[in-house]
């Protein structure tokens, strides 16, 4: 017994710092002294929302013609990032570079769907294939004491207004966050954690949701997502 409440106890304290992972604004509440000194990732303060003049200028160059592309050359700039995400292993091999930036940006300025939260496109199960979060980069690499991990993605439904995040490790081993989905106007969303589990080969912990926040989808369309949020990170996903 003694040897089952070690273990708890060290999942508690490797799971707190991990919750927010998933957090597009990451606004941690109701942890208590010792969650809070566990949370080593302490999310950024919320900045303004993403629709800065370079942002507005770009998308304004595409409406004006000043990005002449065809779907083609747009399909080509998708093919050009995702290998870009697969050469940099999903965020692990550092910082994003100036052409990687250069591709994400082309492709924000020529998004194709308006209202993109609130776009029925959202829905499904999205891969992640590349991240500058801190806390899924920390645990794709090192595993969960000791168990690989396997996959990240989400999962959204936005009819039920939910959206769970998942890092999957083998041996079934998994830590799962859901959270309602509320589109706003434009490209921003809301959340509010509902739920979240931690599970370690045989032994599976419930965990209270202490997250709110906000993100912001700068393009979608059927098959490709790249998401940023207020503390400057940002997740590129596909459509499983």
């Amino acid at each position: 017994r003694n040897m089952l409440r070690h273990s708890v106890l060290l999942l508690l304290l490797a799971a707190l710092p991990l919750i927010h992972a998933f957090s597009p604004a990451g606004k941690v509440v109701g942890l208590s002294s010792l969650g809070r000194s566990a949370a080593r990732f302490s999310p950024l303060p919320l900045r303004a929302p993403l629709t800065s003049n370079r942002r507005e200028q770009g998308s304004m160059a595409a409406r004006h013609g000043m990005f002449k592309m065809s779907g083609g050359d747009v399909d080509s700039l998708k093919q050009q990032l995702l290998s870009m995400c697969d050469a940099a292993r999903q965020g692990l091999e550092g910082p994003a570079s100036p052409d990687f930036n250069a591709v994400v940006d082309s492709l924000i300025a020529l998004n194709p769907t308006p209202s993109p939260a609130a776009s029925p496109l959202m829905g499904g199960r999205w891969n992640m294939r590349w991240t500058s979060e801190k806390e899924i980069l920390f645990l794709l690499e090192k595993g969960l004491f000791g168990l690989p991990c396997t996959s990240v993605y989400q999962v959204i439904d936005t009819e039920a207004g939910s959206l769970t995040n998942s890092l999957d490790f083998e041996e079934e081993s998994f830590l799962r966050v859901g959270s309602t989905f509320r589109p706003g106007e434009g490209e921003r969303f809301d959340f509010k954690f509902q739920s979240c589990a931690l599970k370690w080969r045989w032994l599976e912990v419930p965990l209270p949701p202490v997250g709110e926040g906000w993100g912001s989808q700068v393009y979608l369309d059927n098959t490709l997502r790249i998401q940023k949020d207020s503390r400057g990170d940002m997740l590129i996903a596909t459509k499983a």
